[in-house]
């Protein structure tokens, strides 16, 4: 199969892309048969397409399973003689084994998702081709498949880890909201054999978590055997930099021109008839405006930095920070 059949790639301009995709979603919200509503099509469509097997369901417990074993093991083995060996600060010390398993995870997936959407199928460059050659109920790729009930379980655990073992931050619910939304795609993009924008989107998410929890792991390396070392916030200042821009490219403008404009325009486009078309591309702008909400606490820690004050997560707990000042006053 020649993947880079048609030149999807070519984009329109803003405003011409927001109205092809406002027009593409009205005109999806009639149902094809008009003696049903759409509800009753989506509950008709879900029963006839998604298929979820049993397999899959028991392969992402286990995953997640194994992912919670593997990081209490790293926690143990790696990062807590680690923060010892340094004599890191005990805030700093107790969570930096969080963000050090994240680089971890992080780096892993989205190297091979780099691998996947830009060498093995090209739907980086040719969004429209993650459309190409899809059919009800096909087979999911065998290069593609461990990944998605890797990142499928790798949430089961992030949702438990939020709740047990993460520390508590301002966003805490809308983390949870992420994470269930999160699930929800990633299952039902499967189900229905959407992998191909799955795997895209996942591409889009992966790298900025890698920054984001490095940038962490140098900035708690300032304090250490009770003295600061300011290269190190200089180094997750850096770091943070490349987070915000970043961000800015690939969850927000890619996103926006890779992802939601091929589900929502190019799919119509290629295929004709996009199968629960309204609820899928509901929740890829419910994560678009997700982002959007969390770019605030970024742009929030940009003016931090240019206001001169030290390097920190804005989504710290009220509580959290309240603490460290009583420690300034002291």
């Amino acid at each position: 199969w020649d993947w880079r059949i048609g030149d999807y790639s070519i984009m329109s301009n803003s405003w011409e892309m927001l109205i092809q995709l406002s027009t593409a979603f009205r005109n999806q919200l009639t149902p094809r048969n008009a003696s049903r509503g759409l509800f009753a099509e989506f509950l008709h469509d879900t029963r006839a397409l998604c298929s979820f097997q049993v397999w899959d369901t028991i392969y992402s417990i286990v995953v997640a399973v194994a992912l919670t074993v593997l990081r209490a093991t790293f926690n143990r083995y790696v990062s807590e003689p680690f923060v010892k060996k340094v004599d890191m600060e005990e805030e700093s010390a107790r969570k930096f084994p969080e963000s050090a398993f994240k680089v971890l995870f992080y780096s892993v997936s989205w190297t091979y998702c780099l691998y996947l959407v830009t060498i093995k199928y090209d739907f980086f460059f040719h969004p429209g081709n993650v459309w190409i050659g899809w059919k009800q109920g096909m087979a999911v790729p065998d290069d593609i498949y461990p990944f998605y009930i890797t990142a499928f379980g790798f949430y089961v655990h992030s949702l438990y880890a939020t709740f047990f073992m993460d520390d508590v931050r301002r966003d805490f619910w809308m983390m949870i909201v992420h994470h269930l939304l999160t699930l929800a795609l990633i299952g039902f993009s499967l189900s229905i054999r959407y992998h191909n924008i799955g795997v895209m989107v996942v591409f889009l998410h992966d790298l900025n978590d890698v920054l984001l929890d490095g940038s962490k792991c140098l900035l708690y390396m300032k304090k250490r055997g009770g003295k600061e070392y300011p290269i190190w916030e200089h180094a997750a200042t850096a770091g943070f930099i490349s987070f915000v821009i970043v961000w800015f490219t690939m969850r927000l403008y890619w996103f926006l021109y890779k992802v939601l404009y091929a589900a929502g325009y190019h799919s119509i486009e290629i295929m004709q008839e996009c199968p629960l078309y309204v609820f899928f591309n509901t929740m890829l702008w419910l994560l678009f405006f997700i982002n959007v909400y969390w770019f605030f606490f970024i742009l929030k820690t940009c003016y931090r930095i240019v206001s001169g004050k030290n390097l920190k997560d804005v989504r710290e707990n009220e509580k959290t920070e309240d603490q460290q000042e009583t420690k300034k006053d002291d």
